[in-house]
């Protein structure tokens, strides 16, 4: 007698299936567009049919025998389940992960993140590896503010927010977190606030301070699973390079988001020690291509309030930050789709250019850091 295999599979929501012609199995992944299609035997569709979410692996074979008068060994089963499984078809239920009212919360973004996540990962295993995160943030602005709330929002739990400047009425067109009362707080206050509107079970630790070259960072980035910096003071450039070194000592991995003075809509980059390239890389790339380029003489000396933009060019470089950090978080890059480097949108058509950078083997800072995936 075969040993009773209790596993329990179903076909991913947001799978659709199809028969065409009896003999054709037509799967429609409806949030990627993706379709898959195979030429399969009458048998292999009537067990697909009888796949619910609720039956063990014994049990299709019970019913598979009785509806088609046949029987059917667990290997069988396994065979074809495996090969679904692969496929990114079907997934293996586990409903111990989180509690069923947050299930019911993050319902839409699990169904997303079913059919993104790969081999036995599931929806439900992905949005655990995002509350689990505690994601630290270097300067709350227009840029950071927005990537610490679309990240609330989609359950990390825990911040630590990091800012010295206060809330004024200037925020009023770039930070979605703006409220009147605000005015006069500091930052990382209001958005403390407004995180915590969101969910309040999620922690939040402020800091009010400054990056400066004596800033002793390490204590923090310790505490972090994901770091994102947008601090532009004093300048993005030093604050990029001070967090990113530290990061890579740590082994810890950090998005420098883009949204910064004329690069309103860059997408930022995301530096995974080991296997991207790092702030140092992008510094000694920048260096070599602008080698005896200088600028032209400028009428107006003080640039300080010369740069500006909209909400909405802020929200695009956040919103494009929250995506690689989820795919990160949630190990959707493999050998086909790695991460992007830094890009800039093309305001005429909307168009990303990309820069040609790749990790600098002989870089002081990662040179010699081999990458450590995540389990």
């Amino acid at each position: 007698m075969e040993q009773e295999d209790t596993r329990i599979y179903k076909i991913r929501d947001s799978v659709d299936v199809y028969t065409i012609h009896d003999e054709i199995l037509y799967f429609y992944f409806i949030n990627t567009r993706i379709s898959k299609q195979y030429r399969v035997s009458k048998e292999t569709i009537a067990l697909i049919q009888l796949i619910d979410g609720k039956s063990t692996i014994a049990e299709l074979a019970k019913k598979y025998s009785y509806t088609q008068s046949r029987p059917i060994s667990i290997e069988s089963i396994l065979h074809t389940l495996q090969f679904l499984e692969r496929e990114n078809i079907v997934t293996l239920i586990n409903q111990t992960l989180i509690p069923p009212e947050l299930s019911v919360r993050y319902d839409r973004q699990i169904n997303f993140l079913e059919e993104l996540s790969l081999g036995s990962d599931s929806g439900l295993k992905n949005q655990k590896r995002i509350q689990e995160q505690t994601i630290l943030v270097f300067g709350v602005g227009a840029v950071g503010g927005d990537i610490a709330l679309q990240l609330a929002m989609a359950g990390c739990g825990k911040f630590i927010l990091v800012d010295n400047a206060l809330v004024t009425a200037s925020c009023k067109c770039r930070h979605l977190y703006y409220r009147e009362q605000y005015v006069g707080l500091p930052k990382v206050e209001a958005l403390k606030r407004e995180i915590q509107a969101i969910d309040p079970v999620i922690q939040v630790e402020t800091c009010l301070f400054q990056i400066n070259p004596d800033t002793n960072l390490s204590e923090l980035i310790r505490k972090a699973t994901f770091i994102v910096n947008t601090a532009d003071e004093p300048y993005i450039g030093f604050t990029s390079l001070k967090i990113s070194r530290e990061c890579c000592r740590q082994r810890k991995p950090l998005y420098i988001a883009g949204g910064f003075d004329i690069h309103c809509m860059s997408t930022g980059e995301l530096i995974i020690p080991g296997l991207t390239p790092c702030s140092d890389c992008y510094s000694n790339y920048f260096h070599k291509k602008l080698e005896g380029w200088l600028p032209l003489p400028k009428a107006v000396v003080d640039t300080h309030n010369e740069y500006g933009g909209f909400s909405a060019q802020s929200i695009f470089s956040a919103s494009f930050a929250c995506m690689e950090i989820i795919k990160y978080i949630c190990n959707f890059a493999n050998g086909k789709s790695l991460f992007q480097t830094r890009g800039e949108m093309d305001m005429e058509d909307y168009s990303i250019h990309y820069i040609d950078i790749k990790k600098d083997p002989s870089c002081n800072i990662c040179g010699g850091i081999t990458y450590e995936p995540q389990d």
